[in-house]
């Protein structure tokens, strides 16, 4: 019988075991950008630290956990080979060994080893992406709308990726101006456009996972569409350097969300939710609300010119924006979906809704406080936020420890 130690560092040939590896790189880049948050929250500088930060939770943590919940949609171990599985555990430790590296000499400040990094990283992603392919077409699975948002997410991030490495690349060759400017793009494209799509792929996915998925609707259609049209309008917009252009994703954010809603917000409100761990899955759709809502409300003030750029942001609304989508949006729905991998989407447990409740007041009280220009009282509630996500973090790993061979429809 195989022991515990041996499953999570690669013992096994089973897809689950891949999902594993990339959900506790996931998690452990979590628990970095958390650590680090919480000293820059108390007055730790905000160079390499706030790099370390950023890009620990995103491309870290937000990146390898989505690709951990696309290998689930579509993971088969009956239709997937042996030497497939194999291959997949080997991609997915490669995988989460590059973003690592790439975080770390992000964190460094070298210029040339972020480009190699960050090259390393996206060819690994590529990889991965290539080997997900291959036994979504053996295992059969259809398209779904939750499916065809990820695929959508998925292009969305290697876009953007795509564009960080070359960022780099041309910072590390001296062109300032240039590495700038890529890498706004590159920030633009990873921050509403990526986190909305998986989020809305995730959050229909792991309400019923292990249930026959309904088949594509036109409805569902032209939800994946319109938030396709405002990432492309969004990333094309900013590398354009064209407001109106990034201007004309708000309507499509909207519609598409308005749609997403209809068709899942009932399913997500069944009854129990606030006692279990759907309730992750519902504060992440209020949260993805409020922030397309936020976001609309920047580009249109830009727009009118109230505030001149984006650096003219009061530094409240900067954290409530950038926090609302990376925690309270994407986290969130990803500790739904870590629920969902391990057959726990709707398990009864007070752990849930302590945790939400403490990142909930963490997030809205922190902000509350940088707004006030309370220092103390942002470093109280900083702490609760910290705390809060660490807990969430805990009882995520003990799920992720209880995936087993998936076989999903």
């Amino acid at each position: 019988m195989q022991s515990r130690s041996s499953v999570i560092l690669g013992g096994s040939d089973s897809l689950a075991q891949a999902e594993r590896i990339l959900l506790f790189g996931a998690l452990g880049m979590l628990v970095v950008s958390a650590a680090v948050g919480g000293s820059l929250g108390l007055g730790a500088s905000s160079g390499p630290a706030q790099r370390t930060h950023v890009h620990a939770g995103s491309l870290g943590w937000l990146t390898l956990a989505v690709l951990a919940v696309a290998l689930g949609m579509v993971a088969d171990d009956d239709r997937c080979p042996p030497r497939s599985r194999r291959l997949g555990n080997r991609i997915s430790w490669l995988t989460v060994a590059a973003v690592t590296a790439f975080v770390l000499a992000d964190a460094a400040g070298s210029a040339s080893a972020e480009a190699w990094t960050g090259t390393a990283a996206v060819a690994a992603i590529l990889a991965f992406l290539a080997w997900l392919a291959v036994i979504g077409r053996r295992a059969g699975a259809a398209w779904t709308v939750a499916r065809l948002a990820m695929a959508g997410a998925l292009a969305v991030l290697m876009a953007g990726s795509i564009i960080g490495a070359t960022s780099a690349g041309v910072g590390a060759s001296g062109n300032a101006t240039a590495a700038a400017s890529l890498a706004s793009a590159h920030s633009a494209a990873l921050v509403v456009p990526f986190v909305v799509l998986a989020t809305t792929s995730v959050l229909e996915w792991s309400v019923s996972p292990s249930s026959v998925p309904p088949p594509l609707t036109t409805a569902g259609l032209v939800q994946v569409g319109a938030l396709v049209l405002a990432a492309v309008a969004v990333i094309t917009g900013v590398l354009a350097h064209n407001l109106a252009l990034v201007e004309t994703n708000i309507p499509l954010e909207f519609g598409g969300l308005a749609i997403f809603l209809v068709r899942v917000g009932p399913l997500l409100l069944a009854a129990g939710w606030a006692r279990n761990s759907r309730i992750w899955l519902v504060l992440s759709t209020v949260a993805l609300a409020v922030d397309i809502g936020l976001f609309a409300h920047v580009v249109f003030e830009i727009g009118r010119r109230r505030y001149v750029s984006i650096d003219m942001l009061p530094r409240w609304l900067v954290f409530t924006i950038d926090h609302m989508t990376f925690v309270a949006v994407g986290t969130t729905a990803l500790f739904g979906a870590i629920a969902a991998l391990a057959g726990q989407e709707s398990s009864h447990s007070i752990t849930d809704a302590l945790a939400a409740g403490g990142l909930v007041l963490g997030l809205v009280a922190t902000a509350a406080s940088i707004g006030a220009g309370s220092a103390s009282l942002e470093a109280v509630f900083t702490t609760v936020l910290g705390v809060s996500v660490l807990f969430a973090i805990a009882v995520a790993s003990r799920r992720v420890l209880a995936i087993t061979s998936p076989r999903r429809t």
